[in-house]
C-alpha cells in the first residue's frame, strides 16, 4: 500500500490513514541521540558498561501446562525429563482448578503462571450471555485466588468445543470491564474456534486485542533443548497469537501426540504435560504481579496516531488493512522519512531506578509495496539528570518481524522515551504491536513485574 504525504493531511485523517506531525518531543530525542555522537543508532558510542543492550529478533519462553497439579515430585519429573520451565499453564477453578499452594510453589521456583479458564465447562460456548457468564466465573475465581490485575486469562476452546462469534463476544467484553485480559487457548485450523472468532472480529474489531494461545501446528513433544522455532498457526484474520502448544501426550494416530521415533516416543520418560512456547510480551502472572506490557498508549495504532510524535522529515499514517494485513488488531503504521534522521517516538511518564531494566519491542516489516529491505533501528531512552538509551538495528523484509531493544537504568530517569528511527529515505516502514516490558531488577533484589526464572532463550520467530 502506498505511503501517505503529508500534503494528503485532511482534518487528521486522509483516505482512512490518521497523520502525526512532527513535535519538540522527539527533537530532544533527537538531540540526545546526537549528543552520544550517533546519528540514528543511539547508543553505538556509548560506553557498553552502562547498558545491557539484547541485539535480538524476539524473545521466546520455554514452559509446559498440565491438568495435574503443581507438586515437588512432579516438578521433579518434569525437569529429569524435559527440563525446568519457565512458566507453567494451569486452571482457574473446576475440577483442575490450581490452589494457592501450587502457584506459591511455583514462584519459588521462579516458574510463572500461564491462566488458563475452564471452569464453566468447553462443550458448550454458545451465546452471549453464556460467554458473559463463563468470563464472571473466571474473574471471581481470579480474585479469589488472588491474581493480580493485569494477567491474561486464557478462555480453553477445545477442538470438540461448540462456540459461536456471540460467546466470543460476550467473553472479551465481560473481561474488559474487569481488571484482567481476554484471551483464548484454541485450535485456529480444526474445530469451530477460528471461524467463531473471526466472525466476532470482523462484526468488532476491537475483540482482536486478545491475546491468543495456538494448539497448532504440532511437530511433537520435546525437551527444552530440542524447543523448535516458534511458529504458531494463527487464525485466519487479525489476532494477537502470543502463546504455542506445541507437543502433547496421546497415542501415535490421533493429531498432536508424542510423534513415532520423537523424543518422548522413544524414551517413554515424559510426564503428563502438554510442551509450550510464549513469547516474553505475554502478561503471565509471576511473584512481582503481572508480567504485563508497559505505559505505551495505543501501541496498536488501532486509535490512530495519538501518544505518539515524530521528528524530522517523518511521515506517519494509520492505515486500516484487511484480514491478515496488520500484524494485530485492524491497524498498522506506515512510517516514510525523505532523510535522515527520521522518527517517531512516545514519551512515558516511567520513573527508573539503577539496576532496573526495561524492553520495548515492536513488530517491523517493509511496507508489501517495497521491493527493498528498510533499515532503521529501534532505541529506549532512559532521560533525566543523565541520558541512557538500548538499541537493536534491523532489517526489515516482507514478513513481520520482532524486533526488541533493551537497557538497564545505571542512574535514575524520570521517563522513558520509545523511539523507531529510519535509515531508509526511499520507502515504507510498516510497524505493529509496540511493547514496553519492565524486567527484572538486575541487583539481584525483589523480582520486577516481568519477573522470570532467569535469562530468556533467544530464537528468531518466523511468520
Amino acid at each position: 500500500m502506498a505511503g501517505v504525504g503529508p500534503e494528503q493531511e485532511r482534518d487528521g485523517r486522509t483516505n482512512g490513514a490518521a497523520v502525526a506531525r512532527s513535535h519538540p518531543t522527539v527533537a530532544l530525542v533527537l538531540v540526545a541521540a546526537m549528543a552520544f555522537g550517533a546519528s540514528l543508532s543511539p547508543v553505538r558510542s556509548v560506553d557498553a558498561t552502562s547498558l545491557a543492550v539484547a541485539p535480538v529478533v524476539a524473545e521466546t519462553l520455554w514452559g509446559v501446562d498440565s491438568a495435574d497439579p503443581i507438586t515437588p515430585s512432579f516438578l521433579g519429573s518434569i525437569a529429569r525429563a524435559l527440563g525446568t520451565p519457565d512458566f507453567f499453564g494451569r486452571y482457574l477453578g473446576g475440577s483442575y482448578g490450581m490452589t494457592k499452594a501450587e502457584v506459591d510453589l511455583a514462584f519459588s521456583h521462579g516458574i510463572r503462571i500461564l491462566v488458563l479458564d475452564d471452569a464453566s465447562g468447553t462443550a458448550d460456548q454458545t451465546t452471549y450471555a453464556k460467554g458473559q457468564a463463563g468470563a464472571a466465573a473466571a474473574v471471581a475465581s481470579a480474585i479469589e485466588l488472588g491474581v493480580p490485575a493485569g494477567v491474561a486469562i486464557f478462555r480453553d476452546v477445545e477442538e470438540s468445543s461448540a462456540i459461536d462469534p456471540a460467546f466470543v463476544q460476550g467473553y472479551v467484553d465481560t473481561m474488559a470491564e474487569s481488571s484482567y485480559l481476554p484471551a483464548f487457548y484454541g485450535n485456529p485450523v480444526n474445530g469451530q474456534f477460528a471461524s467463531a472468532y473471526c466472525e466476532a472480529v470482523a462484526s468488532n474489531p476491537a475483540d482482536a486485542a486478545a491475546y491468543f494461545f495456538s494448539s497448532e501446528n504440532e511437530p511433537g513433544r520435546g525437551p527444552q533443548w530440542q524447543a523448535p522455532l516458534f511458529e504458531a498457526t494463527s487464525p485466519p484474520c487479525a489476532s494477537r497469537t502470543v502463546a504455542w502448544q506445541y507437543g502433547e501426550p496421546g497415542t501415535v494416530g490421533g493429531l498432536g501426540p508424542d510423534r513415532p521415533g520423537g523424543y518422548c516416543a522413544r524414551t517413554g520418560i515424559c510426564p503428563n504435560v502438554d510442551t509450550d512456547e510464549a513469547l516474553s510480551t505475554l502478561p503471565f502472572w509471576s511473584l512481582g504481579g503481572p508480567t504485563r506490557p508497559g505505559a505505551l498508549f495505543d501501541a496498536g495504532f488501532e486509535g490512530g496516531t495519538s501518544g505518539w510524535t515524530v521528528a524530522g522529515n517523518t511521515t506517519f499514517a494509520v492505515h486500516d488493512g484487511p484480514a491478515g494485513k496488520p500484524k494485530e488488531g485492524v491497524r498498522y503504521a506506515q512510517i516514510r522519512t525523505s532523510s535522515r534522521p527520521g522518527a517517531i517516538s512516545q514519551s512515558m511518564p516511567v520513573p527508573t531506578e539503577p539496576g532496573q531494566t526495561y524492553t520495548f519491542s515492536v513488530w517491523v516489516r517493509t511496507d508489501l509495496s517495497s521491493k527493498v529491505p528498510f533499515v532503521g533501528s529501534i532505541v529506549l531512552f532512559g532521560l533525566g539528570s543523565t541520558t541512557e538509551a538500548g538499541s537493536t538495528s534491523f532489517r526489515a523484509v516482507n514478513s513481520w518481524t520482532l524486533v526488541s531493544a533493551r537497557f538497564t537504568a545505571t542512574a535514575p530517569h524520570t521517563r522513558l522515551v520509545a523511539a523507531i528511527y529510519l535509515d531508509t529515505t526511499r520507502g515504507i516502514l510498516d510497524a505493529d504491536g509496540a511493547l514496553l516490558v519492565p524486567g527484572v531488577d538486575a541487583s539481584g533484589g525483589r523480582p520486577g513485574p516481568d519477573a522470570g526464572p532467569g535469562p530468556a532463550k533467544t530464537v528468531a520467530v518466523r511468520r
